[in-house]
């Protein structure tokens, strides 16, 4: 048994050396087809063993490789672009040694600087010699030229490492080539889709459009595909109507790909209906997830489960969302935005460290209720209740007092420190009397505010006085409110205390209270 590896190539003197270590151990003949390269690659491939066929032609791939093809003196012919590499050349050559196949698909795994897989997928890659010619100029493809050898699928893997410096190049290149396919070719729909999609690359969405069109007039097995690049279009033209309109027909088409649900998804809530989007999304994430995919691409990565998140958290269903948020991040943990999503889903939800986290020490730095309420305190021994990062603390610092905050978030009570200021972490009281007890906006955050009112009556000095402020009903929403207070059930949860007087004050979204214990 002999095996070919057959390589088409063009200024790829730093490429070809790698790709031809990379079938050490499965090659008995590696034949370089170049198409008019102006570097060594020439010089290269010979230095390296290869039998090389020159002047083959660029703007023509197929009959490029064609003559690659014709020329390998193998049995087994392997099909390898220079930027790609053979992961387990040994394995490969131990299953042609036993397989009755006559053709064989491999994976393309499309990797990044990182190592990362952003793109996988099955093609054929491997056949006996007289089995498959190429035809087309530009995404060229095998066909067979007998009888229907035995086709089988395996896992062997081709790296495909693309040169991000040939990016922008690439796309003019496809697109020539595939201009001349479609007038080469005039009822092929394969080369309209391939043509109306790289017109989307190039982002002239209009020519993309009529291409779609006369491509759908007689659609081969991308019709799905293509109703998606057209709603793509249609966004970018803003055409809302026939962009959902597609979107849709691809969702009937193929129901089972989750990129179809998601998109529709994502138009629903850039309109702001985001119960329709939440049901789309979900739909979506019912999908499974298919071997040919994207693996990075908004609908099967973290991003995906942000957009679950955002689309809970627009409606308020925070608890719903936090799982999603907490996915995204696991998924990619480095992710700035994503650490401070799920800083905003916790802090709704009363985790004060994340609030703390997210919005720093300055969190209520210069309220005003802090000198409304600095300039109503009286007596030496004063207590902050609920004193976050210390702001209040600080404005009454330096005038005699003496001071104790509590909190129960750690990461507040870090920045306090940091501040100077003197604070404990506890939900229980300190020991003593005070003589000024304050409480701003915590109230409404209690299971049992009457409780936390009962034991402040205990702890206030004779003629001591305790300071309160609450969001004035749902004026300050929040999920993590146990009780939305208005003025009259303030006054009825302190009268216990003492003498309860309600403070007019500029903040209309707050209840201001001050009472004289008795």
């Amino acid at each position: 048994m002999k095996i070919s590896v057959c390589i088409i190539t063009w200024n790829e003197e730093k490429l070809l050396p790698i790709a031809v270590a990379s079938v050490q151990g499965l090659a008995d003949e590696i034949v370089v087809g170049d198409t008019g390269s102006t570097d060594r690659t020439i010089e290269v491939a010979k230095g390296l063993g290869c039998v090389v066929v020159e002047g083959l032609d660029r703007m023509h791939k197929g009959e490029s490789r064609n003559a690659v093809l014709q020329a390998a003196t193998g049995d087994w012919l392997i099909v390898l672009d220079c930027d790609e590499i053979v992961a387990d050349p040994v394995g490969v050559c131990a299953f042609l040694e036993q397989t009755d196949a006559g053709a064989l698909y491999v994976r393309l795994h499309f990797k990044t600087a990182q190592n990362a897989t952003t793109l996988q997928y099955s093609q054929m890659r491997i056949w006996r010699k007289g089995t498959y010619l190429y035809k087309y100029r530009a995404h060229e493809i095998p066909m067979p030229q007998v009888t229907s050898p035995k086709i089988e699928y395996t896992d062997f893997v081709w790296e495909h490492r693309p040169p991000a410096s040939r990016a922008e190049g690439k796309l003019k290149y496809a697109l020539d080539r595939l201009v001349l396919d479609v007038k080469e070719n005039p009822t092929s729909s394969r080369s309209k889709f391939y043509l109306a999609r790289q017109y989307t690359y190039m982002k002239d969405w209009k020519k993309s459009i009529a291409m779609f069109k006369k491509y759908l007039r007689n659609p081969d097995h991308d019709q799905a595909d293509a109703y998606l690049y057209l709603a793509k279009c249609y966004g970018e033209v803003e055409n809302e109507t026939e962009q959902i309109r597609a979107l849709h027909l691809a969702c009937a088409i193929n129901p089972g790909r989750r990129d179809w649900w998601g998109y529709l998804g994502q138009v629903y809530f850039e309109k702001g209906a985001y119960q329709i989007a939440l049901g789309y999304f979900l739909a979506a994430l019912a999908m499974p997830i298919p071997k040919t995919t994207y693996l990075n691409s908004t609908w099967y990565g973290p991003e995906f489960h942000t957009w679950i998140a955002r689309t809970y958290y627009k409606l308020g269903r925070f608890k719903e969302g936090l799982p999603h948020a907490e996915t995204a991040l696991e998924l990619a943990p480095d992710n700035e935005r994503y650490q401070n999503n799920l800083l905003w889903f916790k802090s709704n939800l009363g985790d004060m460290d994340a609030f703390y986290r997210l919005h720093g020490v300055n969190a209520h730095a210069n309220q005003p209720r802090h000198a409304e309420l600095a300039k109503r305190v009286m007596g030496r021994r004063v207590l902050d209740f609920g004193c976050g990062t210390g702001d209040l603390l600080l404005l009454l610092s330096g005038n005699g007092h003496t001071l104790c905050g509590v909190d129960i978030s750690g990461e507040a009570l870090k920045m306090a420190e940091q501040r100077g200021v003197k604070a404990e972490l506890r939900t229980d009281w300190p020991a003593g009397k005070w003589d000024t007890i304050i409480c701003s906006q915590v109230l409404e955050h209690l299971e049992d505010p009457g409780q936390w009112v009962n034991e402040a009556k205990g702890r206030l000095a004779k003629d001591g006085r305790l300071l309160v402020t609450v969001p004035c009903e749902n004026k300050v929403p929040s999920p993590d409110h146990k009780t939305e207070f208005t003025e009259q059930l303030l006054t009825e949860l302190l009268s216990s205390v003492g003498d309860v007087q309600i403070i007019k004050w500029d903040d209309p979204n707050r209840i201001l209270v001050q009472v004289k214990h008795g």
